[in-house]
C-alpha cells in the first residue's frame, strides 16, 4: 500500500514507475480479500481511508505535484547543457553493432557496390539480403533509397528467411515487404494496412522485434508503426527487392543498431487512458474487489456515506455565506430583498446554494472528500488503459495491455493470455477496452433520500429549476407592477377630471357674476313662478 500511495514533502509518489504502482496495487487484490478474517476493525478502516485518499491524490494533487517537478527538472537540465556548450552529445539508447553490408552470395539480378549499396542489375526481377542475421533481440536500421523512378518506383524493402524460394511480392512467404510505389504491404499477399509511400532521396527505418514478433517502419525518421504481427521465423536477414524488369534501382543499408529496452513504458495518452485515470481506475478495481466480500462490505459502505453527508455541509455553509453577504443599500433594496426571502422560504430547501458560489475550501472538501465515492460508484475512465483488460477485434483474444514505448506511438505492447505468444506489439486500434467489474449497488446499504437529494444538489438541476422559477416571478412581479400602475394612472386621470370639472363651475359662477343681465333680472326670473322649472328650483335652494 505504501509503493502504491505513499508521497514524498514535494507532494510527487515516491515510486515513481507506473508499472511498479499498478503491480502492487494488483497484488493487494488477490492480498486483501483472502486475509479479511485476520483483519483488526480499524486497521480495515485504515486501509479504505487509504485507498480512497490515493484515489483523490491521484487525480486531483498528484498531477499538480509532478507538473511542477518535471518543469523544476526542465529548467535543472537546461542549466546543465549551457554549461556543458561544446562537450559531446548524449550516447544514444541503442547500441551499435559492426557495420551491416549486403550479402552478394544472398543476392539474385543484383550487384552489391562496396558492401552497402545494391544496385538492381538487368536479367528482370531481383533481390538481395544482408550479411547478418537476427535470431533473438530487437534490431533497427535505415535502407536509403539512392536511385530511383519516381512515379513508377519498383522497390520494397522489409525481411526475409534465407533460402528464399519465392520473391513474387505478390505471392512470397519468405518475405515481408514494404513497397515503395503504394505503401502496400505484403506476406502471403496483400495486407490490409498500407503506410506511406516513398521514392529516391528518403530513408526507411526498419525495427525487428524477434522477442515480440513484430517488425515496423518508419519513414524520413517518423516514429517507426506496426507492419507486421505474429512473424513467424526463427532467422531473419534484412532485405531488398526489385520487382521491375528496369535496372538501375540503387538502395543503400546502414546504421544497424541493437534497440536498447526503455526504462518504463508510457501510458499512451491521449489514445489510452492518463496517467491520473490509469492509476485512479486500478485504484477503483480493487476498492470494489473488496466490496464484494462480506467483511469489507461494511468497513467501505460506512466510509463512503461518511464522506457523502459532507455535501449537505459545503451547501450549508455556502447558502448561510450567501445569506450574510446581502446588503441592504436603499429602501427599494430592501424590499427587493424582502420579497426575495419570503420567495426563498416558499422554495424552502430546493434551492439553498448555487455551485458557483462555492468557496474553495468548500470545493476542495467535495473533489477530495465526496468525488472518489463518485468515483468508486460510476467510474472515471473505460477506456483503454495501462494494466487493463482488453481484446483483440480481429482475433477475440484476451490480453492485459502494457504500455508503450515511445511518447505519441500508436502502437502498444500487450501481454496476451495464451502462452505460446506472450508479448508483442500492436496497433491500439485494433483493441478494444473489456467491461470492468461495476460497482456492486445491490450491497451498498445507508442511502437515504437525504444523501440523494444532496448528491441531486451536485448536477445543478436545482439551480437551472431555481432560474426558471426567478424567470417566472419576475414576470408576474412585472405583471403586477404594470396592472398596478394601470390602476394608478386611472385613479390620476379621474382626479383629474374631477378636477376640470369644479374648475368649470367655477368658471360658471364667476362669468355669472360678470354676465350682461343684472341681478334684479336673475331675481326676477328666479322668483316669477310662470315660468317652468321653477319649483325644482325651490326645492333644490
Amino acid at each position: 500500500l505504501n509503493i502504491a500511495s505513499q508521497k514524498c514533502s514535494s507532494g510527487i509518489p515516491l515510486v515513481g514507475n507506473l508499472r511498479t504502482r499498478l503491480l502492487a496495487l494488483h497484488v493487494l487484490e488477490a492480498v486483501l480479500p483472502a486475509c479479511e478474517s485476520g483483519v483488526e476493525d480499524d486497521q480495515m478502516a485504515q486501509v479504505v481511508e487509504r485507498l480512497f485518499s490515493l484515489l483523490s491524490d491521484c487525480m486531483w494533487e498528484t498531477p499538480i505535484a509532478q507538473a511542477k517537478h518535471a518543469i523544476q527538472i526542465k529548467e535543472k537540465e537546461q542549466e546543465i547543457k549551457l554549461q556543458k556548450q561544446g562537450e559531446l552529445e548524449e550516447e544514444d539508447e541503442n547500441l551499435p553493432i559492426q557495420e551491416v553490408s549486403f550479402d552478394p552470395e544472398k543476392a539474385q539480378c543484383c550487384l552489391v557496390e562496396n558492401g552497402q549499396i545494391l544496385t538492381h542489375g538487368s536479367g528482370g526481377k531481383g533481390y538481395g539480403l544482408a550479411s547478418t542475421g537476427v535470431t533473438s533481440g530487437c534490431y533497427q536500421w535505415k535502407f536509403y533509397i539512392v536511385k530511383e523512378n519516381r512515379g513508377n518506383e519498383g522497390t520494397c524493402v522489409g525481411v526475409s528467411r534465407w533460402p528464399v524460394h519465392d520473391f513474387n511480392h505478390r505471392t512470397t512467404s519468405d518475405m515481408w515487404l514494404y513497397r515503395a510505389y503504394s505503401g502496400n504491404l505484403y506476406h502471403n499477399g496483400e495486407q490490409t494496412l498500407t503506410l506511406s509511400s516513398f521514392t529516391q532521396g528518403d530513408f526507411i527505418t526498419c525495427v525487428l522485434d524477434m522477442e515480440a514478433r513484430t517488425i515496423s517502419f518508419g519513414k524520413n525518421g517518423e516514429e517507426p508503426k506496426l507492419a507486421f504481427e505474429d512473424v513467424d521465423a526463427a532467422e531473419l536477414y534484412p532485405c531488398v527487392m526489385f520487382y521491375s524488369s528496369n535496372p538501375g534501382e540503387k538502395v543503400k543499408i546502414c546504421d544497424m543498431q541493437m534497440r536498447g529496452t526503455p526504462r518504463d513504458l508510457l501510458p499512451g495518452d491521449p489514445i489510452c487512458s492518463p496517467v491520473a485515470a490509469v492509476l485512479a481506475e486500478a485504484t477503483i478495481q480493487l476498492i470494489r474487489i473488496l466490496h464484494r466480500t462480506d467483511r469489507w462490505t461494511y468497513c467501505i459502505n460506512k466510509k463512503m456515506m461518511e464522506r457523502l453527508h459532507k455535501i449537505k455541509i459545503c451547501i450549508k455553509e455556502s447558502g448561510q455565506k450567501l445569506k450574510k453577504s446581502r446588503s441592504v443599500q436603499s429602501r427599494e433594496e430592501n424590499e427587493m430583498r424582502e420579497e426575495k426571502e419570503s420567495k426563498e422560504e416558499e422554495k424552502g430547501k430546493h434551492n439553498r446554494h448555487g455551485l458557483a458560489d462555492l468557496s474553495e475550501p468548500q470545493l476542495r472538501t467535495l473533489c477530495i472528500e465526496v468525488w472518489p465515492v463518485l468515483a468508486v460508484i460510476g467510474g472515471v475512465d473505460a477506456g483503454l488503459r495501462v494494466g487493463g483488460r482488453c481484446v483483440h477485434k480481429q482475433t477475440g483474444r484476451h490480453a492485459t495491455l502494457l504500455g508503450v514505448v515511445k511518447e505519441g506511438s500508436t502502437s502498444a505492447k500487450v501481454q496476451w493470455d495464451e502462452a505460446e505468444i506472450t508479448i508483442s506489439d500492436t496497433p491500439l486500434y485494433n483493441l478494444e477496452p473489456c467491461e470492468p467489474l461495476p460497482f456492486d449497488v445491490a450491497r451498498f446499504r445507508g442511502l437515504t433520500a437525504s444523501v440523494l437529494l444532496d448528491l441531486t444538489y451536485l448536477t445543478g438541476i436545482h439551480e437551472d429549476m431555481g432560474k426558471q422559477s426567478t424567470k417566472r416571478h419576475e414576470k408576474k412581479h412585472r405583471h403586477e407592477s404594470e396592472e398596478k400602475g394601470d390602476v394608478e394612472q386611472k385613479t390620476e386621470s379621474e382626479s383629474a377630471l374631477d378636477m376640470r370639472t369644479g374648475l368649470t363651475s367655477d368658471d360658471v359662477k364667476s362669468q355669472g357674476t360678470t354676465s350682461s343681465k343684472s341681478e334684479n333680472e336673475i331675481a326676477s326670473f328666479s322668483v316669477d313662478p310662470t315660468l317652468p322649472g321653477v319649483e325644482s328650483l325651490h326645492q333644490i335652494t
